[in-house]
């Protein structure tokens, strides 16, 4: 069911965590679907056009191990239920994480490190909003709720900024944070 909005509800009264939206051109106009016997773009087929884009809607991931929107999904439910070895595995041996408040990460022993004893949630769930890729690229918009290590409740929303080799581990990962700073 689509709701005045645009957004999708799941039948449960609870909207779809995310949706994706995969770029496969920089231009609708150069998208992969045909234009019509006419030649002319009608808004269906414009909006058929931008539907066959859409793929990785929630609870259907690709199976591909190496497809750059599952690895992300898969960083997030990994972070959120604290399983330090598997989201490590997710970055190349040599990958790169900036962050705000810290210093650039690089290698999976400095982001387990970060992971176990520099990063200062305790505990909380990633809601992500939207996922947009472009290639290798990555990039999600979202809320993080949860609790600190001093016990602080916090709800933050955040951007990150993924790229994903061949192989489908991440080689860099930049965060950013909606925060009053300036």
């Amino acid at each position: 069911m689509i709701r005045p909005d645009g957004a999708e509800w799941n039948g449960t009264s609870q909207p779809h965590p995310a949706t994706v939206l995969r770029l496969t051109s920089p231009f609708p106009s150069k998208g992969s679907f045909a234009l019509p016997e006419n030649g002319r773009r009608t808004t269906l087929n414009l909006i058929w056009g931008a539907m066959s884009q859409l793929m990785n809607e929630p609870g259907t991931e690709e199976s591909a191990p190496n497809d750059p929107v599952h690895a992300v999904r898969t960083y997030y439910r990994l972070v959120d239920s604290g399983d330090v070895p598997g989201l490590v595995r997710l970055f190349a041996p040599d990958a790169e994480y900036h962050r705000p408040g810290y210093d650039k990460l690089t290698g999976r022993a400095e982001l387990e490190r970060f992971y176990r004893e520099d990063r200062v949630i305790a505990d909380g769930t990633h809601r992500l909003s939207k996922i947009v890729s472009q290639g290798r690229d990555v990039a999600v918009h979202g809320t993080f709720e949860g609790v600190l290590h001093d016990g602080t409740k916090t709800s933050v929303r955040f951007a990150d900024f993924f790229s994903v080799n061949t192989v489908g581990t991440f080689s860099l990962r930049e965060t950013f944070f909606y925060a009053p700073l300036v």
